[in-house]
């Protein structure tokens, strides 16, 4: 029987190739060993025509992957799919795109696993725990004892992440972006915003890449090379994928009713709204909640006018909507979809 016991004494042995994971300062930055090595091997594996081909190139650029390498791939690619397929997470079950936009790829309890644990060893036992066959659990073991010698040399740089990461907590909260994220997830979520608890992973990623952000539910995984990009956070973007990720946390139902309520009123602007509101949350509010007195509401916050324009509109909707604690879902959706039609019938007149 596979016990808890054989299950530790199999990974055991190959503990002492990880560095130190450990929680930065207080904040939502932190870094995880698991997270960072399962994105290399996930990505290296190239399981779904979205995942990056940097990590593929890496490894090969240095090391020739043997047959049995490129085979354990192979393998983990056909497991990641299945177990994805099989997910009964919201990520997998939304289509198409909606008024909010499509719901990032990658999100799953198989994914969760690595991204909600400090450690490989406690992220396989909790795919043992979801239900993941005891077989797959024994292959993901072997495919990490192989891999992880070879990985090493690359992952040893995040060692750098957990001491970046007290300045990026510090800098987070200290700009306003903590308060404007906290009461735009109370705005949208309402009730299930005390289950929403999002968090920001670094992981390694090529020199030569530009730096990115991914949203997994969540998560958002920051794909930075500790050695040469984390001197220069992009906080702007981590805010407005913040956003879009406290949209995407909204239940089925809400986001089914608004996306048919923005679409009745003001179709084909999808994308203006999205943008409007990672500006109104993303770029306005912290400015607003740090410094209001120097708050300027009439700058230009996009370079595209209708947008432009519909966030300015936006925000003293929302301003009053917050203070007198209204919903998202409510009068301000509806009020939303209303003057982005107005907006558009202006654009479109001569």
């Amino acid at each position: 029987m596979f016990s808890q016991k054989s299950f530790f004494i199999l990974f055991i042995g190959f503990f002492s190739l990880f560095i130190n994971s450990s929680y930065a300062a207080k904040g939502p930055a932190i870094y995880s060993e698991a997270a960072d090595v399962f994105e290399f091997i996930d990505n290296a594996s190239e399981w779904n025509t979205q995942t990056s081909k940097a990590y593929r190139s890496a490894i090969e650029a240095k090391y020739k992957l043997t047959s049995q390498e490129s085979s354990l791939l192979k393998k983990y690619a056909e497991l990641r799919k299945k177990e994805y397929e099989k997910s009964d997470m919201n990520a997998t079950k939304i289509t198409t795109a909606d008024a909010f936009g499509p719901i990032p790829f990658g999100y799953d309890h198989f994914s969760d696993a690595f991204y909600s644990h400090s450690s490989i060893r406690e992220a396989l036992l909790a795919l043992r725990k979801s239900g993941v066959a005891q077989e797959d659990i024994l292959f993901l073991g072997e495919l990490f004892k192989t891999f992880i010698p070879k990985i090493k040399s690359f992952i040893k740089e995040s060692a750098q992440f957990p001491v970046k990461l007290i300045d990026f907590n510090r800098k987070w909260k200290s700009t306003g972006r903590a308060r404007a994220l906290k009461l735009f997830e109370g705005f949208v979520l309402g009730k299930i915003a005390r289950e929403f608890n999002l968090k920001m992973l670094p992981v390694w990623s090529p020199a030569d890449v530009l730096p990115s952000i991914d949203i997994r539910g969540p998560f958002l995984i920051l794909r930075y090379n500790p050695l040469t990009q984390t001197d220069n956070w992009d906080f702007t973007d981590a805010l407005k994928k913040s956003v879009l990720a406290v949209l995407n946390a909204q239940p089925l139902t809400q986001r089914e009713n608004l996306s048919k309520l923005f679409k009745l009123k003001c179709n084909g602007r999808e994308y203006e709204l999205q943008e409007s509101l990672q500006i109104v949350f993303g770029a306005m509010l912290p400015v607003y909640t740090k410094q209001r007195k120097k708050f300027n509401l009439y700058e230009r916050w996009s370079s595209r006018i209708f947008i432009d324009v519909y966030a300015k509109i936006l925000f003293p909707l929302m301003e009053s909507h917050v203070k007198n604690k209204g919903t998202f879902s409510g009068f301000f959706m509806e009020q939303s979809s209303f003057l982005c039609r107005q907006l558009h019938q202006l654009a479109i007149r001569p």
